[in-house]
């Protein structure tokens, strides 16, 4: 599938804007990548107040309501090469939920990647799905610095009907950290950016 999605936020009188887009355009590769468990969501962030800013991703893993985990994938502080220096920042983001009950993800920019992580999976509630928070909003509000949520792999709520939903989930509104609270999710990842 292919999608889009712009987000923008105001401060000092200015807009930044952040753009998704996701899969691929090539429709035997993304037929591929499907066949293969493999998500690819890229990333588009503008505005001048970008330049020089820090930033850096981390992976929290929830088990029954809890935080179990929080692993950094990358700090741009780790060296001066990798900090925003122009007004568009760009990169893509590969995650894989494989059939060996396995969570991969990678982040890739220009000329660099981040390290490659792998979290185990327990599907309980069904399939693992990657997914945004936005349902079919096409905006939403980013903080000009801080922390926020830019992807979440979860499993479907389960109704009494043996109904199933993702997008009741992704949709709620809720504080992402409080999924299972209301949804009985017993195990998501949610991928959290900050810029500093």
């Amino acid at each position: 599938f292919l999608f889009h999605l712009i987000f923008n936020t105001s401060f000092s009188k200015k807009k930044k804007k952040m753009r998704i887009t996701g899969g691929s355009e090539n429709r035997d590769l993304q037929s591929m990548m499907a066949f293969e468990g493999i998500a690819l969501d890229k990333f588009e962030f503008s505005g001048k107040q970008l330049i020089g800013k820090d930033y850096d991703f981390k992976v929290k893993e929830f088990k029954n309501g809890k935080l179990v985990s929080t692993t950094l994938i990358m700090d741009s502080k780790e060296d001066e090469y990798f900090k925003i220096k122009r007004d568009t920042f760009r990169f893509k983001m590969f995650t894989k939920v494989g059939d060996d009950k396995k969570f991969k993800i990678e982040i890739a920019f220009g000329g660099f990647s981040s390290k490659k992580l792998t979290f185990n999976l327990f599907d309980k509630n069904g399939l693992y799905v990657m997914k945004t928070f936005l349902g079919g909003k096409t905006e939403m509000n980013l903080p000009a610095t801080g922390k926020f949520y830019i992807m979440s792999l979860i499993t479907p709520t389960l109704h009494k009907d043996k109904s199933s939903s993702y997008c009741e989930v992704a949709q709620s509104g809720l504080d992402p950290e409080k999924l299972s609270e209301k949804y009985n999710i017993p195990h998501y990842f949610l991928i959290e950016m900050t810029l500093k």
